[in-house]
């Protein structure tokens, strides 16, 4: 897998990876530390939770990308390796956007119930 890009910075926070055939991108917005943070995809499993109140701090150190985070009451930490730089560039940004009909949806769910859920893919 691809690493995960956090980007840092005045207008806010990006979080994004990307490959090839596809690329995915989350802005929040609010001003950031200046900071580019490359970790590895696991990452984002080893940390993940439940609950909308999770904060994860992230920061680099000595090669490694350190997480560390609340679960309940109990201080979780984790290290990783910090991972090589996407050889693949980021996409140009489409020239215009525009707005997905509310029907669409409602297709993605009735497309996804007529999958195989026991796939051998």
């Amino acid at each position: 897998m691809p690493p995960v890009e956090f980007i840092g910075g005045r207008q806010g926070l990006r979080i994004r990876c990307h490959t090839r055939e596809a690329a995915a991108e989350f802005r929040l917005d609010g001003q950031q530390p200046e900071e580019t943070i490359l970790a590895p995809w696991n990452l984002l499993t080893d940390t993940g939770g439940s609950g909308r109140e999770r904060v994860v701090e992230l920061r680099r150190e000595n090669g490694h990308v350190l997480a560390s985070w609340q679960n309940g009451s109990v201080p979780r930490a984790v290290q990783s390796e910090t991972p090589a730089k996407n050889e693949t560039l980021w996409p140009d940004s489409p020239e215009q956007l525009v707005e997905n009909p509310p029907e669409l949806l409602r297709a993605l769910a009735e497309a996804s119930a007529t999958t195989d859920t026991d796939s051998a893919r």
